[in-house]
């Protein structure tokens, strides 16, 4: 009798361990986790320099949730910790596509190396009764909200968060309504930020052009032509815009980089870039950047220059057709590189203002290539002439 009581017992135990192994995988556990767990790589927070305090109030903001720029995370959160927002609403992508909604919420606190982050229970049921479900799966993993808890829980230890991840392919209707439940439910000490990395998998030279219109885009409050942005969530910065739009906080003050000149390998073809943005009253400055694509006479081959995901193709507006007349005007047709094709990137604003930028390609026996980093760089000298920074291979509008 005692063995068969020892066998259930012992069942009931490994029942037990299975369904806690079971429950937690399933992200049903009672808390989700920061992505990093090592309180020591918080460095922004440890060894906090080179930030500034902003005196205006804060409506809204962007950040990358690439930890690698933790330091930058951090400060971003610093600069405004005199605000204290009773919550922050964070809107950030799906990026695994695994939850059921294209709007899903979590409930669940945030376990960080600087203790739990509570979420803001009656802001999320008000969300819940009008249609935003709630998917604790999609929360394990994803780390556009995990990867911004810990420097909130350590810069606002009191404040509590909305986590919010959007599916890429949700109808923009559904994120304006989104847009103006939040502005009726928030209280005024709420702050909402877009989890968003900009510019993926692109050299420097790329991610430079693919930033200026974006960020043109999104100080213009350009609802159409951010759909199509090379970033990783349309639909957050969207969300973003249309509730600072509401609260009437469309000035923007923002910070542009990336990888490469971070970890100052400036030759990477695997850049990721970065924006840093706040919000404040004020109003958008509006008018539309468009970015075309200028293409040489003949050249089809546009796969072989779209690089990882297709992304450097990402952006553009309009694709053209040039001729010699602009190639000579760019002074592309110098003898030493006459090996050597362009695409030309062009961002024209409202006023007719134009800036180019040069991608130089070669063809090979298996199509056509973005040159590399060194290529590039022998060209770029060579076309600019010194008129500006070579960092950039970029220069204005030709005489």
């Amino acid at each position: 009798m005692i063995q068969k009581y020892s066998l259930v017992l012992i069942g009931l135990v490994i029942f037990a361990l299975v369904g806690t192994w079971f429950y937690r995988e399933k992200g049903d556990s009672p808390s989700h986790y920061s992505y990093q767990k090592d309180r020591s790589a918080y460095t922004g927070i440890l060894n906090p320099a080179d930030f500034e305090f902003i005196d205006e109030r804060v409506y809204g903001m962007i950040v990358s949730h690439h930890f690698y720029v933790e330091r930058l995370i951090s400060q971003s959160f610093l600069s405004i910790q005199t605000q204290k927002p009773g919550r922050i609403v964070i809107i950030g992508p799906d990026h695994f596509g695994a939850s059921k909604y294209d709007i899903s919420v979590s409930k669940l606190p945030y376990e960080t190396p600087f203790g739990t982050l509570q979420p803001d229970e009656e802001i999320i049921e008000r969300l819940e009764k009008v249609g935003v479900f709630r998917d604790e799966d999609a929360f394990v993993h994803e780390h556009s909200i995990s990867a911004l808890v810990g420097s909130i829980k350590a810069v606002f230890p009191e404040t509590k968060i909305v986590p919010l991840i959007l599916d890429r392919n949700i109808y923009f209707g559904k994120l304006e309504q989104l847009a103006a439940v939040l502005d009726e439910i928030l209280p005024d000490d709420s702050l909402v930020v877009a989890s968003v990395d900009f510019s993926h998998h692109l050299n420097r030279f790329a991610s430079d052009f693919h930033d200026l219109k974006s960020i043109a885009t999104i100080q213009s409050f350009d609802y159409e032509s951010i759909k199509n942005l090379e970033i990783d969530s349309p639909p957050s910065i969207f969300t973003l815009l249309k509730y600072l739009e509401l609260r009437g906080a469309q000035r923007m003050i923002y910070k542009n980089t990336n990888q490469a000149y971070i970890s100052g390998n400036l030759g990477s073809e695997d850049v990721t870039s970065y924006v840093f943005a706040n919000f404040v009253r004020g109003g958008s400055p509006g008018g539309k950047a468009i970015a075309r694509l200028m293409y040489p006479a003949g050249f089809s081959d546009f796969e072989g220059v779209m690089g990882v995901e297709g992304n450097f193709l990402r952006g553009f507006d309009e694709r053209i057709e040039y001729g010699e007349a602009l190639k000579q005007s760019l002074n592309l047709s110098d003898p030493e590189v006459a090996e050597i094709d362009y695409l030309v990137g062009q961002l024209l604003d409202d006023s007719g203002q134009s800036r180019y930028h040069i991608f130089p390609f070669r063809a090979t026996d298996s199509g056509t290539a973005l040159l590399e980093y060194d290529g590039a760089v022998k060209v770029c000298e060579e076309i600019l002439k010194a008129r500006d920074s070579q960092d950039y291979c970029w220069f204005n509008n030709p005489e």
